[in-house]
């Protein structure tokens, strides 16, 4: 019900995501229980309910149904056994259906029950999106975007199949870019780069996330004059995140926060200007993996989100 479909729903992928077990299975096991906190919340907690296990092994009997990741229960089920729902007028107040459903103030601003998972710090996991929300302000909470209004029969309700970054309309609307038409020699060629989608940073979770701005410029005789790409992610800051290639950066990029991105002087003439703007699930600066063969990661989930063709006049 409710658009939550294991296609289109990211939380219920929140455990078979390649990415996440990329990194799960290079952790030791007291980082392993950090992580089921938010990617398997159910089955972690019976685990250590029942069992004492901080970090049970996918599967097993003591982590019934991790491969469920983040399902109904992990949100709308207290430790108590009651369902939990969005506030209504009363407050803190039951329902009367078949079973009650207990209004939750955690549900009440968009923001808080989310936030839970989404801003947490361990180690190379930078999931600060709640942070960078309430710093930023925009006009409405996470729902907003991420549980669109729908209607199931009579009722209207909300989403719950979680569009994000996996989804490439999301991707599409995050950033603004303007090209320039001419330049002056002498004077760096600059591309503005604005967040006008996004509640929160672009890209923003995890280190190995980027948007990029592939640049091609041509002379009238198609060859090659400027070849370059920059790289919009965060940096990695602990040891657990080894660079295994230099590569030009700059920071995400809040809501409502313009960039301008540099890419060098161009002679005066005649050009074709060729922008991409790409966005990488795993970004080619990715874990030194002592099991996984390099090249299985550094250019996994890379796609082109709009692209451009421009003339560009430098002039003397």
């Amino acid at each position: 019900p409710y658009d939550t479909t294991e296609a289109g729903n990211m939380h219920s992928m929140a455990w078979r995501d390649y990415e996440f077990q990329l990194i799960y299975h290079e952790q030791p096991t007291l980082l392993q229980g950090m992580c089921q906190r938010c990617h398997i919340p159910v089955a972690a907690s019976e685990a250590k309910r029942r069992w004492g296990v901080t970090a049970p092994k996918a599967n097993s009997t003591k982590a019934a149904n991790s491969g469920d990741g983040i399902s109904c229960v992990g949100c709308h089920l207290d430790s108590r056994g009651n369902i939990l729902g969005p506030e209504s007028e009363g407050g803190d107040f039951a329902k009367e259906e078949e079973h009650p459903v207990w209004g939750s103030r955690a549900f009440a601003d968009g923001v808080t029950l989310c936030a839970n998972c989404h801003n947490d710090s361990v180690f190379g996991s930078f999931t600060k999106t709640a942070d960078e929300f309430f710093a930023q302000r925009p006009p409405s909470g996470c729902v907003g975007c991420h549980m669109p209004a729908t209607r199931q029969g009579d009722d209207d309700r909300r989403s719950h199949a979680f569009p994000g970054g996996q989804s490439a309309a999301f991707r599409e609307k995050a950033l603004r870019v303007t090209l320039p038409t001419t330049l002056t020699a002498g004077r760096e060629l600059t591309i503005d780069v604005e967040n006008v989608g996004a509640g929160h940073n672009v890209p923003t979770g995890d280190t190995f996330r980027a948007f990029s701005l592939q640049v091609s410029v041509e002379d009238p005789g198609g060859t090659p004059v400027l070849d370059h790409e920059v790289f919009i992610t965060k940096r990695s800051k602990t040891p657990l995140y080894t660079e295994v290639v230099d590569y030009d950066r700059i920071e995400p990029i809040g809501y409502g926060e313009r960039r301008s991105v540099g890419f060098g002087t161009l002679p005066a003439g005649s050009y074709t200007l060729h922008v991409d703007l790409r966005y990488y699930q795993i970004k080619p600066t990715v874990l030194a993996w002592r099991t996984k063969p390099r090249e299985e990661v550094e250019a996994y989930g890379v796609s082109t989100v709009k692209s451009w063709d421009v003339a560009l006049d430098v002039t003397p």
